[in-house]
């Protein structure tokens, strides 16, 4: 990355995939942050940069990769490999840490040490609840493919009229308990019938735009 390249990416802002840090000091913070970005799009730290973009730089680049890496193999399960470079603008020092998605869900011992998974959303990090959970746990190739049934189909009648709808308005809904719910919309999840946002620190769902409601349903 060139020093343009890097003043370019500063200039977007923290985002689903880049948060910046003015100094990394307590790797069970950061873990959460590359929990969350594990579990999402992957993302990039720029620390020596402070939350509103302007460098600030570091003196010891080498301390601030030690507490990363700490994060990522104590305190992250499964444990996790960053890729890391060190640019200069003007005399200020900016270490770029990189984390691709990984293909499992990782947790993070949090500071209150439990191990806890995390998704990104904007500029921030939330703690993935249990349906999210499942939609990411490991499945065949036969259960990805789309198999509506009518319970499925009269439930999304019923959702279809409204923007969101929480965990507990779909378990009066289907009339069933916590664990087969949090199944049933797993499974929307995974097929991308429905999709999630976190509001407020609460996940709320919604019928997903690409999904063709009509073609479905008669």
């Amino acid at each position: 990355m060139t020093e343009s390249e890097l003043l370019s990416l500063i200039s977007q802002g923290e985002s689903d995939t880049l948060d910046f840090k003015l100094r990394v000091d307590s790797p069970k913070k950061i873990a959460i942050t590359l929990s969350a970005f594990a579990n999402s799009y992957g993302g990039t730290l720029l620390v020596g940069v402070k939350d509103n973009g302007k460098i600030s730089g570091l003196k010891a680049p080498d301390e601030e990769v030690h507490v990363i890496d700490a994060a990522a193999q104590m305190y992250c399960d499964p444990k996790l490999t960053l890729s890391y470079k060190l640019i200069q603008i003007e005399s200020k020092k900016v270490l770029i840490a990189e984390l691709e998605k990984q293909p499992t869900i990782v947790k993070a011992c949090n500071t209150e040490d439990k191990w806890r998974a995390y998704t990104r959303v904007h500029d921030e990090n939330f703690m993935m609840n249990t349906v999210l959970l499942r939609a990411l746990e490991p499945i065949s190739a036969e259960d990805k493919e789309l198999k509506l049934v009518d319970e499925h189909l009269n439930f999304l009648h019923v959702v279809n009229g409204t923007d969101t709808f929480g965990f507990n308005k779909a378990r009066k809904l289907l009339k069933l308990n916590n664990k087969k719910t949090e199944v049933f919309l797993a499974q929307l999840l995974r097929w991308k019938v429905i999709n999630y946002q976190i509001i407020k620190g609460k996940t709320v769902f919604f019928i997903d735009e690409s999904f063709e409601f009509d073609d479905h349903y008669q």
